[in-house]
């Protein structure tokens, strides 16, 4: 841009390096925007699109980006040639409507992922700004950066049995918003107290904690290092469930567990601990949603179907810690919280945790 204002011609390598890194950067940027926006839920979870036109347009964009793109670099390689600096504004905007138009339709379940992605993207991004540059500290930094950020967002989209042309297509929810539970009755959760949760679990053989999005928001996980410390002292055995997309990455409750001092060895992976919730006798559920729901299993019409969870729905007792009935990233309802095995405590989890421990002692 400076150089164009000034009236240099830059060499071809710096052109191309310089348009790849603005084409690639404004999509990042914009589309981290809108991903940032649908997980602060100032934005709504479920995908916003325009039908059948959205894919249509996002190749125009892609295509007008690329064409000007070719046009800077052309003037800018002939040395008559007289390229005016705002036709690289007009790449920027291409790319942030592009940008914008790509993340949009995509639902909120698939978020994780598509930050991913973005994340590969802003490191490419940074290399290719690097050459620019002639900064190698650019280049190496941008290169791990897209590098790990492929290997995460191939790693998340493999645990969801999603791939990713179809999650930038489209993400869940596209499918036709929630579904019905049972059938098609209406039906309504059961409610519990802390009194009464902490009862299940003093008297179980075995508990199950599986946390999610909501333990990590309410920073529960000391909470309930506390209660499983009592449980145990109980004789009651506490193992963790770890979904691998459960929170915003894969590792992220495996972080907040270990920060509390949580043991390793009691943090299960999804397909180590699966087969062991039919023998549970109480699985606890703090925040997480999609991951235990089991119409992704059961129901082939939902727009999450095939995405492994955890059996949660097999434990013979489920307490679910939410702070409302509000749907996950996808949109949907959870069958599983209308289970006649399933109670509902509602509130703040690092608070309802708290008052189950403080009952636990009282026992």
């Amino acid at each position: 841009f400076t150089a164009f204002a000034h009236g240099e011609s830059p060499t071809v390598h710096i052109v191309i390096a310089s348009l790849f890194a603005a084409i690639i950067g404004s999509i990042s940027f914009w589309g981290s925007v809108i991903a940032f926006l649908k997980l602060q839920e100032t934005l709504p979870g479920r995908p916003i699109g325009i039908g059948k036109l959205q894919q249509p347009l996002n190749a125009l964009l892609l295509i007008g980006a690329v064409a000007l793109a070719v046009a800077i670099g052309i003037k800018a390689i002939d040395p008559a040639g007289a390229t005016s600096q705002w036709w690289i504004v007009g790449v920027l905007l291409l790319a942030a409507v592009l940008g914008l138009m790509v993340v949009l339709p995509i639902g909120g379940a698939d978020m994780p992922v598509v930050i991913s992605l973005l994340n590969a993207l802003t490191g490419l991004s940074a290399a290719a700004a690097g050459l620019a540059l002639n900064n190698q500290a650019m280049i190496v930094a941008g290169m791990i950066v897209g590098a790990s950020g492929s290997i995460l967002t191939n790693l998340m989209a493999k645990a969801m049995n999603r791939s990713i042309p179809a999650i930038v297509a489209g993400g869940f929810g596209g499918g036709g918003g929630a579904v019905a539970v049972g059938d098609g009755t209406v039906k309504t959760a059961k409610s519990t107290s802390a009194a009464d949760a902490a009862i299940q679990m003093a008297y179980a053989n075995q508990v199950i904690v599986v946390p999610g999005y909501g333990l990590a928001v309410a920073q529960a996980q000391h909470a309930v290092k506390d209660m499983a410390k009592m449980l145990e002292s109980k004789g009651v055995e506490v193992k963790y469930a770890i979904h691998p997309v459960a929170g915003r990455m894969p590792g992220h409750m495996n972080v907040l567990l270990a920060e509390a001092d949580v043991e390793y060895d009691a943090m299960k992976e999804m397909d180590d601990i699966n087969d062991e919730f039919a023998r549970t006798d109480v699985t606890l559920v703090i925040g997480a949603n999609d991951v235990t729901n089991p119409a992704a299993r059961n129901d082939p019409s939902s727009p999450i179907y095939g995405m492994p969870i955890l059996n949660v729905d097999q434990s013979k007792s489920v307490i679910v810690l939410k702070r409302s009935m509000n749907s996950g990233f996808a949109g949907i309802d959870n069958p599983l919280f209308f289970a006649d095995t399933t109670s509902m405590l509602f509130g703040d989890a690092k608070k309802s945790v708290a008052e189950v421990t403080e009952e636990l002692k009282a026992l």
